[in-house]
């Protein structure tokens, strides 16, 4: 099974909800949710948030989501410990072998 993580949180410093802001009417995170959806051999995508912003766009987007513990969306936490929280948590879901993961950034 291949599978694609979305990471975002939306505790941005640099550039305050940059995951919803809007380019060319969309929010910014959609752009990477409509590339793996474009992605045929991608089983199922995965957006692991603490966004309620970003939660919404997920289900309008009929994603699966995992909810970012707190530890995880400071501004000290890094993007690889949510990823790897993110597929601990998939893995433990899912009945078949993960094969690969795609990994985006919102």
């Amino acid at each position: 099974m291949i599978i694609a993580i979305i990471i975002g949180r939306k505790g941005s410093v640099g550039f305050p909800k940059k995951n919803t802001f809007k380019i060319l009417n969309k929010p910014l995170a959609s752009y990477a949710i409509e590339a793996a959806k474009k992605v045929d051999k991608i089983d199922k995508i995965y957006l692991s948030t603490d966004d309620p912003n970003l939660i919404k766009l997920g289900i309008k987007y009929n994603i699966n989501l995992i909810k970012r513990p707190n530890y995880l969306s400071t501004k000290k936490a890094l993007g690889e410990d949510a990823f790897v929280h993110a597929y601990n948590k998939i893995k433990r879901q899912e009945n078949s072998n993960i094969d690969i993961v795609v990994l985006l950034m919102c």
